[in-house]
């Protein structure tokens, strides 16, 4: 059953796992359709070094998704999630579903301790699902809503305890057979991942198995992760700004982007 969280935020558990998402309680949503976006960041040990660039990311993300130049500010509600292995039960949430209004800089100091192996397996299905789940919620009480999740992570799988079945259906089932959400867009980042590399080969790979719409490769200098930023807010912005065409946003090309 949903409980109350102390921000006051409605906590269930994902479906078909232990793990759990919250969300925004339904009587401050004032719209009647929502993007659904959720945002994660591999918090393994190789990302020792980026704390500071990964905060800055999702800073200048959320900025980004609630200024002027997106009509659909106040119809996103967004999820940030960080992953390892170090984590107890390998996903934690930095926030779950809330208005951007809502959402503080300070929600994203110091979120990143690096440490552990990287769980793409586990992560990938809890967001999956739970956006499933949210949608579900929502739709019940007669709201529109579409989805996108975005994971950036610098390594491939290596750790999960949720199997690849589990996590091709879950996605399957978002993108194909939902009856709650009206699109759905999965997004794989290799974060730092030169292309051509193994890892890069790899999370192509985990794209595929995993029912991935779209796979990118950054690498490492400052004008990419500059772009990266551009990127990311995008994709959302594109994914809310189609919500009511019955389809999802189209896939994002890096290389019209500017920074």
């Amino acid at each position: 059953m949903p409980k109350i969280g102390q921000d006051d935020a409605v906590t269930q558990q994902v479906t078909g796992s232990t793990f759990q998402f919250s969300m925004v309680q339904v009587d401050k949503l004032t719209s009647d359709r929502y993007c659904a976006a959720t945002i994660v960041i591999d918090g393994s040990g190789s990302m020792e070094g980026e704390e500071a660039n990964v905060q800055a990311l999702l800073i200048k993300v959320l900025h980004r998704l609630r200024g002027r130049g997106n009509p659909m500010a106040d119809n996103t509600l967004l999820r940030v999630v960080v992953f390892s292995g170090a984590i107890s039960g390998h996903v934690k949430e930095v926030h779950g579903f809330k208005l951007l209004s809502d959402i503080k800089d300070d929600d994203y100091v110091g979120i990143l301790q690096p440490g552990g192996m990287t769980p793409l397996l586990d992560v990938t299905y809890s967001a999956v699902q739970a956006t499933v789940d949210l949608a579900t919620t929502l739709s019940q009480k007669g709201y529109t809503i579409n989805g996108i999740v975005v994971i950036l992570t610098d390594g491939a799988e290596n750790i999960s305890k949720m199997g690849p079945q589990s996590v091709k259906d879950a996605t399957y089932r978002a993108t194909h057979t939902s009856e709650v959400l009206e699109s759905f867009r999965p997004i794989l980042i290799g974060f730092k991942v030169p292309t051509g590399s193994t890892t890069s080969r790899d999370l192509e790979t985990f794209r595929t198995e995993a029912g991935f719409d779209q796979y990118q490769p950054w690498d490492a200098d400052d004008r990419a992760v500059g772009k990266l930023v551009d990127f990311v807010s995008v994709s959302v912005s594109s994914q809310s700004k189609a919500l009511g065409t019955g389809s999802p946003s189209k896939a994002v090309d890096p290389n019209t982007l500017t920074v």
